[in-house]
């Protein structure tokens, strides 16, 4: 079925033929219900929208949704719960939803500088609508029809802006003129008018845009003209192409009201955001802090990212809640020859991610956790010189060099002011406006002024406290509310408001929120206190023994609960705290609801946990995300407990997801948390909990080293109580505990013993390890056949993250066969399983493989393009191990097309990112042996040393294909040095340490050629047969033998090396 809102109201069938909707009221309601595609209206709102004068029974609204069923017919579905009515179509098939998704997605393009994507894109949104306005809105929901006329005009600037990218200056004039001409005081419409007018040769009229422009704003508001226009109208004058619209990254929610009465206080902080480095917003709670500092945040240059602290309890949370908003999470999916460590330290880890970029941070909500966020604060602003930051509190921070700008109340007139006058003041204005919202009908007049105007005052022009009084419009008239508030806030009107606690107008606000609720209400609000991030109705009900059903109803009616468009429901911050002191006062309650609320997602996480490992993939990942914030929630309350049992059970069932969705340093503190608490604890929970301990500290832990203590108790664990059956991972517990200790051809042999497995999932993983490991013992057509049946097998049970490790490691054999076409096909099938599961570009090191794949098909110029991406991407997430392979394999492309000074630079980003990659040194060898090549590119000397020092570091690692491209690169050096048969020897050797030539090398390719030359085809032969007689063991020690201190020095570009890396 398709809707159609940009205009008047039309429907229409699969089919195409239109479906008759006849009558004001019912289309209305299909208009509304279409508005809200695939959500809950609840009948409240249909009544309001639809019978704005007065109230309305229930069972005439569910008569009139009767009719629009009967006249939808089989076309159309509605259906009826307990949030009301929803109409189950695709967002996507209502003109308004599609218009929304073009308009964003061409919006991204164009911050790409994809202008021609952009355009497209945006061309199909603005045709769709058919009118100047939504009319199918009119009257029922006009909050929506102006916002969607405003993101209307919106897009057809980011129209014009890719038009003007596309050289289509001359084409887009006409419209760009009218834009500009209905809204003369839009800067970016005037902006991009005296683009296009320089565009075409007329930089007097884009200069007149200019003055025009500067004075209306001048006359009208009062402020000078945007640094966007100002600049405009600098590079009109030089003759210089105008400045494109700033593109920045940022985690700032979209504002979903209207923002109102609050310019000055943004202006005021923007001027103090330049020379303060620290400025902290304070104010009492409910004076709209946050919004604010988002606001401010919007408007100022660079990188933003919000942390929202008002969730964090813990004060030792406050970093760990940095580093998510900051999104340095750990690598997902990786190959074993890839396998990277990050930093203990949080704050160390963010102060590397932050150091080079300049960033505007927005510490939100600090007051519970202030000395925590100010020693956190200081120490970034310390190691960060780039870095400002914003923070809200109810106190300071405390810290030297803070800007304290206090927020204040909304202004209020005194009585005795019009309609009009009043209406001037910001505080009537969000009343007026949230009001609305609450009840379409409502409006200040006459005579609810004296009411509007004592409610406004009673609450000190509070944002919250007004928006939450606005709520109550929508059962309540404002004399109402009036006299409520005289009964409840009586303590508010006298005395000195400032000698009273910050949090009392709020909580105000609350108790008498809390006032109107009876007491089934009370109890079931209480309760779902506990519940962190949202949940769905069986999690409400497992928090009670009574239907809490028409108890929730009534709080989502009253705005006390919000029940989302995903169908979950949560509780407002401000009014899960009030809820939650009230719990705290009962302990006995306390402790009861907290151990239901554990117990309820603790058997959620071990239902879902066997299922990431089938073909219900997929789902179990979905459900665990959704659910993430209560597990966590959980499972520190069980550590706080002290309660064993529950805490270790909680590792084992998350273990597995916090590897797959790259939650690994979480993962370990949680596990080295519950395994350090004493009591019973169930032994293969414990076995479990201390191999998600091993994996993910391997990666996030307390150390490397720390790794083989997990492994060993998970095996005594397993031989002392006969686990080896009882869980798949218990099974491959001996190939972890051969992988780790490097030894390849036992690991080999376990894998074996598990191609049989009654398990697939087992069978699969072995498979595919066994294939991984071959590869490093040299056993190159045994490893692909292997690789091939775990694929199958992956691919069977549905397991995306098999499927990709797997096909990743063929598609590198296949380049190293030379076939880059099958290598490519490979490749985009792992990369189509990985975003299966969801990851996100920066996180994934498959990207950097097919990158270099692609490098060496695409023309250079394309190659470098997507290696740039992908770094652009790894940069994005702060991912250290993912800058510094795709900063490597960019380096490599850059050398061989000749951009010597490109290569060095990103070899330099490798050095500054090594300090913050830990583990097996495969990068610190690839790093030395990039950096050889490029010594070897120059000219330069000391490149030998350095590539038999990358050779050396190499062998560490046990891997061969990793020691076998050092080889390589040794080998191009002897030939520099006039050794051709040493070079030869070192080519042959590289094979027999990957087990068969790389065909995909260029470096190996024209060595080959070189050493041939100057040896003699006959010469060269004989060396090379020599060498492959060799044992890889042989080549490994010789490689490996007189390797020099491997001590932090710098000797080029890119070689700094890792403090205290061992010898």
């Amino acid at each position: 079925m398709w809707i159609a809102l940009l205009g008047p109201l039309e429907a229409a069938g699969d089919d195409g033929h239109a479906i008759a909707v006849s009558g004001t009221r019912l289309r209305g309601l299909l208009a509304l219900l279409a508005l809200d595609a695939g959500q809950w209206v609840s009948g409240d709102r249909v009544a309001g929208a639809l019978w704005p004068g007065g109230p309305v029974a229930a069972n005439t609204v569910q008569s009139l949704v009767s009719r629009l069923r009967g006249a939808l017919g089989a076309r159309g579905s509605i259906e009826s719960g307990p949030g009301g009515y929803r109409l189950t179509v695709d967002p996507d098939d209502v003109d308004a939803h599609r218009f929304t998704r073009l308009a964003a997605q061409g919006r991204r393009a164009l911050a790409a500088d994809e202008h021609g994507r952009a355009a497209a894109e945006l061309r199909e949104a603005l045709d769709l609508w058919r009118a100047d306005r939504a009319d199918a809105l009119d009257g029922i929901a006009d909050d929506a029809v102006a916002r969607l006329s405003a993101a209307r005009a919106e897009t057809a600037l980011d129209l014009a802006e890719a038009e003007l990218g596309l050289g289509r200056a001359t084409a887009v004039l006409p419209d760009l003129r009218a834009l500009a001409e209905a809204a003369p005081l839009a800067e970016r419409a005037q902006a991009l008018l005296m683009r296009a007018l320089a565009a075409t040769g007329s930089q007097a009229d884009a200069l007149a845009v200019f003055d025009r422009t500067r004075h209306r704003l001048a006359d009208e508001l009062g402020v000078d003209p945007s640094p966007l226009l100002a600049e405009t109208h600098r590079t009109v004058l030089r003759g210089t192409p105008a400045p494109a619209l700033a593109r920045r990254d940022n985690n700032l929610p979209a504002a979903i009201t209207s923002f109102i009465g609050r310019d000055d206080d943004l202006a005021a902080i923007g001027d103090m955001l330049g020379p303060s480095r620290l400025v902290t917003l304070t104010g009492p709670g409910g004076a709209g802090k946050t919004r604010l500092a988002i606001g401010a945040a919007a408007r100022a240059d660079g990188d933003v990212r919000l942390v929202e602290l008002a969730p964090v309890a813990d004060p030792a949370e406050v970093p760990h809640a940095m580093l998510t908003a900051l999104d340095l999470h750990d690598t997902v999916l990786t190959s074993r020859r890839a396998v990277k460590n990050s930093p203990g330290d949080p704050v160390d880890r963010m102060i590397g991610a932050l150091r080079r970029t300049p960033t505007l941070l927005v510490l939100d909500n600090c007051e519970h956790l202030v000395d925590a966020a100010a020693s956190v604060a200081a120490r970034l602003l310390a190691g960060c010189p780039d870095l400002r930051v914003l923070a809200t509190s109810r106190e300071p921070l405390g810290l030297t060099g803070e800007t304290l700008y206090p927020v204040a109340p909304l202004p209020y007139p005194a009585p005795g002011v019009t309609v009009a006058e009043a209406l001037a003041f910001p505080a009537v204005r969000l009343l007026a406006d949230r009001g609305r919202a609450a009840r379409p009908d409502f409006a200040v007049t006459d005579a609810s002024l004296a009411a509007v105007l004592d409610i406004v005052r009673r609450l000190d022009g509070l944002p919250l406290a007004v928006e939450l009084a606005a709520a109550r419009l929508r059962s309540m008239t404002p004399a109402e509310i009036a006299a409520r508030l005289g009964e409840r806030f009586r303590l508010l009107t006298g005395g000195d408001r400032a000698a009273l606690p910050r949090h009392r107008t709020l909580r105000a606000v609350v108790d008498w929120s809390w006032e109107l609720l009876g007491p089934a209400e009370r109890e079931l609000l209480t309760r779902m206190s506990v519940l962190a991030g949202g949940a769905d109705l069986a999690a409400v009900e497992a928090l009670t023994d009574d239907d809490p059903l028409d108890a929730l109803t009534s709080l989502v009616d009253k705005s006390l609960v919000v029940h989302g468009a995903d169908g979950r429901y949560r509780l407002l911050e401000t009014i899960r705290e009030y809820s939650a002191e009230r719990l705290a006062a009962d302990p006995e309650t306390d402790r009861e609801v907290h151990h239901r609320h554990c117990l309820h997602y603790l058997a959620r996480a071990e239902a879902d946990d066997p299922l990431l490992r089938t073909g219900e993939q997929l789902k179990a990942l979905h459900r665990l995300t959704a659910d993430y914030d209560n597990h966590a929630a959980a499972q520190r309350w069980a550590v706080r407990e002290k309660d064993a049992s529950i805490a270790v059970r909680f590792v084992a069932a998350l273990g597995w997801y916090w590897w797959l969705r790259s939650r690994r340093a979480e993962g370990s503190q949680a596990a080295l948390a519950a395994l350090s608490l004493d009591g019973p604890v169930d032994p293969l929970s414990a076995a479990l909990a201390n191999i998600v301990c091993a994996f993910n500290s391997f990666e996030a832990g307390p150390g490397f080293g720390s790794v083989f203590g997990f492994v060993d108790r998970a095996l005594e664990l397993r031989a002392e109580h006969d686990l080896r059956d009882a869980s798949p991972l218990m099974r491959l517990l001996d190939l972890l505990d051969a992988i780790l200790h490097q030894r390849d051809t036992q690991a080999v042999v376990h894998t074996a013993h598990l191609l049989d497995d009654p398990d697939p999932w087992v069978r699969a993983t072995a498979y595919s390890f066994h294939g991984a490991l071959r590869v490093n013992i040299g056993d190159f057509e045994g490893s692909a056949e292997h690789l091939e049946i775990s694929g199958r097998l992956f691919e069977e049970i549905g397991d995306r993250w098999g499927l990709s490790f797997v096909l990743a490691e063929l598609g590198e054999i296949s380049m190293w066969r030379g076939d880059l076409a099958a290598a490519d096909e490979v490749f985009r099938r792992a990369l189509a399983a990985e975003d299966e599961i969801g990851a996100d570009p920066g996180m994934s090191q498959m990207r950097i493989r097919y990158a270099l794949c692609r490098a060496l098909i695409d023309p250079p110029e394309t190659a470098t393009a997507r290696l740039r991406e992908v770094l652009a991407d790894a940069r994005a997430v702060r991912e250290h191990n993912n800058i510094a392979h795709a900063a490597v394999a960019l380096a490599a492309h850059l050398r061989r097309v000749g951009d010597l000074d490109g290569a060095a630079e990103a070899l330099d980003e490798v050095a500054g990112e090594l300090p913050f990659c830990g583990g097996p040194p495969h990068m610190d060898a690839l790093h030395a042996a990039s950096v050889a090549y490029l010594r070897l590119a120059r000219g330069a000397p000391g490149a030998g040393a350095l590539a038999r020092e990358a050779a050396a570091i190499a062998v560490t690692t046990g891997d061969g294909p990793i020691v076998a491209d050092t080889a390589v690169v040794v080998g191009t050096a002897l030939m520099s040095e006039g050794d051709a048969r040493g070079a030869a020897e070192a080519l042959a050797a590289a094979e027999v340490l990957r087990g068969a030539p790389d065909r995909s090398s260029p470096e190996a390719a024209a060595l080959a050629l070189r050493a041939a030359e100057a040896l003699g085809e006959a010469a060269y032969a004989e060396v090379r047969a020599k060498t492959l007689a060799r044992t890889r063991e042989e080549l490994m020690a010789a490689f490996g033998d007189g390797r020099p201190d491997w001590t932090p020095d710098r000797v080029g570009p890119g070689e700094v090396r890792r403090p205290g890396t061992p010898g």
